[in-house]
């Protein structure tokens, strides 16, 4: 065989199969060896890998998932596997993580199972085996082993702790100890709380209804400090808002700065043996009504005369 310059050979054909051979020098003699077995059973150190599909690395698949797709990062058994899959930068991390995820976009599931029937809900986040498994909504977050898990069709929920949550949910908000539910906040912004609560200050809101005509309707749904002043001459009557149980707020009521002092009364309430309060007949005076309701009715105190 005539010397030839290995520029001169003619190209293999790539990808190679491993079973073609190299020589190499092992001692001081010239031997063969396969190309599948140059690295084989040893340590290889690399600045950088690709492969054209899922790397397998001691039966751990790591690649883009299914389809490749730009954006999308998958480790693990099943994860991003959909044959169907188009949405990307998607993060799997863990067996059937986001296993059915199809059009979904800006996933992160982290965890055996995490998101894993998701197809086309975006930017959901879960961490934790199971976190939101059934979610096919949008823009929830589960943090915990089974957090939100039970979720479906719903959007923008956040779940901290190992609850379930419950189908359809949306726009709240729980934390839990463990799988106890310890607060939620619901989409009205009524936050619910079990156990003991020890808060160090707060301030209550205050509403002003500014100055009452004849006929007044008392609100608590903005503030539960309300504060309202009487017209010149004129009794008002004031309605109370429905008597849900536990609920319970402060009237400061004003007489007119100036002209002739009025009355006023309340429908529906309870007051003391001594009877509903005569307001106090002095232009400036400002009297102090406490309410609170016992899911049947509005019970009334008060404190009366001040100067504001």
């Amino acid at each position: 065989m005539a010397d030839s310059k290995i520029s001169a050979l003619p190209a293999s054909t790539t990808p190679l199969a491993g079973t073609e051979v190299l020589p190499i020098v092992q001692g001081t003699a010239t031997k063969q060896v396969s190309v599948a077995n140059l690295t084989a059973g040893r340590a290889v150190s690399a600045l950088s890998l690709t492969t054209t599909n899922g790397a397998v690395i001691q039966g751990l698949t790591v690649g883009k998932g299914a389809n490749a797709v730009a954006g999308n990062t998958a480790v693990g058994v099943g994860a991003l596997a959909s044959g169907s899959l188009s949405g990307g930068y998607n993060v799997a991390v863990g067996p059937y993580a986001l296993f059915v995820n199809a059009a979904g976009l800006n996933n992160t599931a982290i965890g055996a199972g995490s998101i894993q029937a998701n197809t086309a809900g975006n930017s959901n986040v879960g961490i934790g085996i199971n976190s939101l498994y059934n979610s096919t909504g949008s823009n929830n977050v589960g943090l915990g082993a089974y957090a939100g898990s039970a979720l479906t069709t719903g959007n923008n929920n956040t779940i901290i702790g190992s609850v379930a949550g419950t189908a359809g949910l949306s726009d709240t908000v729980i934390i839990a100890a463990g799988s106890a539910e310890r607060m939620r906040i619901d989409s009205s912004g009524v936050i619910s709380y079990t156990g003991s609560l020890t808060v160090s200050a707060y301030t209550e809101t205050i509403v002003s209804s500014g100055t009452v005509g004849a006929s007044a309707t008392l609100a608590i749904t903005a503030g539960t400090v309300l504060t309202a002043t009487l017209t010149s001459a004129t009794a008002c009557t004031f309605t109370m808002p429905t008597a849900t149980a536990g609920k319970s707020f402060i009237l400061l009521l004003k007489q007119p700065a100036s002209g002739t002092a009025t009355t006023a009364t309340f429908t529906g309430v309870k007051f003391n043996a001594s009877g509903a309060p005569t307001i106090t007949a002095t232009v400036g005076k400002m009297d102090i009504l406490t309410f609170v309701a016992d899911g049947t009715n509005w019970y009334g105190s008060y404190s009366q005369g001040y100067t504001p």
